[in-house]
């Protein structure tokens, strides 16, 4: 199998268990309040187009930079892990309100626009235009900065296997 067919089988099989995920999750809140499932559904195909673009990217983004410093592997899974918990997964914006560090959180991390978008459209979040703004501006940000990377790598980065 070539290089373009593994990454598209692996994004194919990411998308299918997310589809799986997002319908289990919207039947159970059809059963638990039918009045959410609504419009916002439509949202669902350009959200998962701009997840799989912004994932593509930082992939390889992270991964031209663990070629060419090794070490980064750890740094990059601690990264991780700080940015998981300092993003709103298990908490909404809307626990905050008092200028706190929640709040400084949600307005500055990227990631908690791209759940307040992923919560709107199942239907339990703000429809906030500015995630929506900051999603699509991060997504740019990473496309011209994934594609500086390929132009000035391309030349000795060929073997991706």
């Amino acid at each position: 199998m070539t290089l373009e067919g593994l990454f598209a089988k692996l994004l194919v099989d990411k998308i299918l268990v997310y589809l799986i995920n997002f319908g289990v999750l919207s039947v159970i809140i059809a059963f638990i309040d039918w009045q959410r499932i609504g419009g916002a559904y439509l949202l669902i195909l350009p959200f998962l187009m701009i997840i799989s673009i912004s994932g593509f990217c930082v992939s390889y983004m992270i991964n031209i930079a663990t070629i060419h410093v090794p070490d980064l592997k750890p740094m990059v899974r601690i990264g991780t892990r700080f940015l998981f918990f300092s993003s709103p997964v298990f908490w909404t914006a809307a626990a905050g309100g008092g200028g706190d560090v929640r709040d400084f959180l949600v307005q500055y991390n990227p990631v908690s626009h791209y759940l307040n978008i992923q919560r709107y459209i199942i239907g339990g979040g703000q429809g906030l235009l500015v995630s929506f703004i900051v999603v699509m501006l991060v997504t740019l940000f990473l496309i011209g900065g994934s594609a500086v990377l390929y132009l000035a790598t391309n030349a000795y980065v060929r073997n991706l296997k």
